[in-house]
């Protein structure tokens, strides 16, 4: 095979474009070349091609979505996947850590796990149960029997523990951020249910798989579709009769007093961090739905102490939350108030004047 040179190759190029038979001048050869794919040479003078191209092929499975993209989204999106990631990573290490510790004290107890102090039911020692009979329990069959308990908890709750109802209609007045923070109260709600001795029948409404909430859940809390909480794609008005429906808001001038098994106690299912106000007041007066808001000025005094307080009265729906569920268990505003609301609001319970309940 016949080999050429660059500057020949360079040359019969020129010369076969018309009009450039006669123009060839020494300058157009020493003239830099310019190498096509990107081709660069090392330092032992062996090119390299450097393209970025992609295959047709890998073009066909690229996602539309995910072309279209700005480089500020693409950039998001990665940081977002490496989060969820590194939780999953994290939370392996948290489990493997607390085996090695629980395992530790079972040794140094010198592997008698029993508690002459408490008789009834479980007892946790060490992170080991033991029966009734006293007879000694692993530490995976005790877990298992926790979960039992929990589990039957919830599930006992429904349809005769008073129903929270979150409205995840509100997707579209969100952006990317504000729907991650909602997932992450969706979680909180369910994890203060499970820790509740009186736990509440937990409901999502609009939860469709059009519904971006629904990928954001799911991709970010693994197991979330495991979850013991009703779910359903229809809106809150189709779900239950609107004269049971008591919506939640801040705005509203009624204030609540009560849980009642009969009613449905409605959430509005929105992080608003750019303050877009009487969003759910304007859903529910539209729909001609009743309105409430938790009894804060009437059960709690402002702390003037400091300036730094804000005393907001607008919470986030995982934080009501805790408060109605600590308000089944104790039946007190006072004592539900005061552990469900933010320090940082600047609210106290009141010391005297009107009754707890």
């Amino acid at each position: 095979m016949q080999s050429y040179s660059t500057t020949e190759l360079k040359v019969d190029k020129y010369i076969s474009e018309p009009g450039n038979e006669n123009e060839l001048s020494e300058d157009k050869l020493n003239e830099p070349e310019v190498i096509e794919d990107n081709k660069t040479e090392d330092n032992n003078g062996v090119n390299k091609l450097e393209s970025s191209a992609i295959s047709g092929s890998e073009v066909g499975c690229l996602d539309d979505d995910v072309k279209q993209l700005s480089k500020n989204q693409k950039r998001k999106l990665r940081k977002e996947e490496r989060k969820v990631e590194y939780k999953l990573k994290r939370r392996l290490r948290d489990r493997e850590a607390r085996k090695a510790k629980n395992k530790a004290k079972y040794v140094e107890s010198g592997g008698d796990t029993r508690n002459t102090e408490n008789d009834q039911g479980l007892n946790q020692v060490h992170g080991i149960g033991i029966t009734q009979e006293g007879g000694l329990m692993c530490r995976k069959e005790f877990v298992s029997q926790k979960k039992m308990e929990v589990n039957l908890r919830l599930r006992q709750a429904k349809g005769k523990a008073p129903k929270i109802c979150a409205d995840l209609s509100f997707h579209s007045c969100m952006n990317d951020k504000e729907l991650s923070q909602l997932s992450d109260h969706i979680q909180r709600i369910h994890g203060s249910n499970k820790k509740s001795s009186h736990p509440l029948h937990v409901i999502l409404c609009n939860f469709s798989p059009s519904n971006p909430i629904y990928d954001t859940c799911i991709r970010k809390h693994h197991g979330f579709l495991n979850y013991i909480i009703d779910r359903h794609e229809k809106s809150v008005l189709q779900v239950f009769n609107p004269e049971q429906i008591i919506y939640l808001t801040p705005d509203s001038e009624n204030l609540l007093e009560a849980l009642e098994t009969d009613k449905v106690y409605v959430l509005g299912g929105l992080v608003d961090l750019s303050v877009k106000k009487n969003q759910t007041m304007q859903f529910a007066t539209q729909h001609k739905l009743k309105t409430a808001c938790l009894p804060i000025l009437k059960y709690m005094d402002m702390d003037r102490s400091k300036r730094t307080h804000s005393f907001k009265r607008i919470l986030s729906i995982n934080q009501v939350f805790d408060v109605l569920v600590k308000f089944n268990e104790t039946k007190c505003w006072k004592t539900s108030l005061e552990y469900g609301m933010p320090k940082r609001h600047g609210y106290l319970p009141q010391q005297t004047g009107m009754n707890d309940i």
